[in-house]
């Protein structure tokens, strides 16, 4: 309802610890009783950009995005494109599909497509240490 949602319109720029997230409009969901945010809503030319320590640096882009609070769950929608930069990894893991949702707990990831609509995901192995031999070699 209205009554509780705030909106910003004309390219907001929504900045926290946990990252920056730009769209043309960006809208929060109030829980009226707790007065907290419960939700926070973006859509048109959303770009997502965040860096953790632990679990690297991720940029995204979709046509909308949401971020359930109490989950701490994100959902990119619409051309979902992105990447992944691991601490430890010298390439990002690249990622485009209708729908990407990402735990911010856990960081575990799911990767979508509508009914017909194809989803992709490039992953490169991490470099092997200095004298380790082939894959099973030391088993």
């Amino acid at each position: 309802n209205a009554a509780n949602r705030v909106t910003a319109t004309g390219s907001p720029v929504l900045t926290s610890d946990q990252g920056t997230g730009r769209a043309e409009k960006i809208w929060f969901d109030i829980d009226p009783k707790a007065r907290i945010v419960k939700a926070v809503h973006a859509a048109g030319a959303v770009r997502i950009d965040a860096q953790d320590a632990q679990r690297g640096t991720f940029h995204g882009t979709a046509q909308e995005a949401q971020m359930d609070q109490e989950a701490n769950v994100v959902s990119l929608t619409g051309h979902a494109e992105g990447s992944l930069l691991q601490p430890g990894n010298p390439e990002p893991e690249r990622f485009q599909g209708e729908k990407l949702t990402y735990d911010l707990k856990t960081g575990a990831w799911n990767l979508g497509a509508a009914t017909e609509a194809r989803a992709g995901v490039t992953f490169k192995p991490r470099p092997k240490p200095a004298g380790a031999g082939p894959a099973g070699a030391n088993r």
